[in-house]
Parts: C-alpha cells; structure tokens; sequence
C-alpha cells in the first residue's frame, strides 16, 4: 500500500457528514468502501477501508502530523459556480454549484442557506 492513502480519483458521489467535531467522508472506489474520519478539534483521524468482495477491512490511524502531510498533496478547489439549478435536498431547499481543482478535476455539489451551523470554541 503506497503512503498515500488518499485515492488518486474521486468516486463519483462522496458523502461528508459533520457532528460535533467530526467529520466523515464516505467514497466507493471500485469494490472497495472508504471512509475516513477527522476530528477537527484532536486533529487525528481514521481511515477504514471496507473490500467485500475481497472479505478485508483495513484501519489506520492518523495523527496531526500524517492530516497534515496528506493535506499538502489534496487538491486546491477553484472557480466555484452557481448553475441556477434549484431543488429539494432532503426538507431543504438546495442550489446546484459547479467547480473544479487545479489538477484538472470537475465537480458539483449543491448547497442551502435552510441550515444554520453553530461554531464552539476549541477545548484545551
């Protein structure tokens, strides 16, 4: 396994969900189920690779030093774009946005102003 763990391609839909301090990010990559998980407050994580097909499961820790390497190598996201598309997310009224990456990547994702986040102060 290279040291890299973060896939060279995206998957075609990438679902992050955020509570508390943590974050998770959930991607199918061919046969294989990642998800990592960030709290943001710690600065550590997990990555946990799920292959069925291959009946193997893999963890790995991450500390702040490793969030922080793998970071270096993620893709800067540029040139974000409302497309006018408008839609029901959920129970929330969403707006489609186009963008892309500076290593010649293209995406959309849609966005709402219905949800209000609420910012603690770090602990310790």
């Amino acid at each position: 396994m290279s040291s890299n763990l973060w896939p060279h391609f995206y998957s075609k839909e990438t679902v992050v969900k955020f509570k508390n301090e943590l974050s998770t990010i959930k991607m199918e990559q061919g046969p294989a189920m990642i998800t990592v998980i960030i709290n943001g407050v710690a600065k550590n994580g997990l990555l946990l690779l799920d292959i069925p097909i291959a009946q193997k499961q893999f963890a790995v820790k991450m500390d702040k030093a490793e969030l922080d390497k793998r970071k270096e190598g993620s893709p800067k996201f540029l040139d974000f774009k409302p497309t006018g598309e408008k839609q029901t997310v959920g129970t929330f009224n969403a707006e489609k946005y186009t963008y892309k990456d500076d290593k010649g990547g293209a995406y959309e994702l849609w966005t709402t102003t219905d949800l209000e986040l609420s910012c603690r102060p770090q602990r310790g």
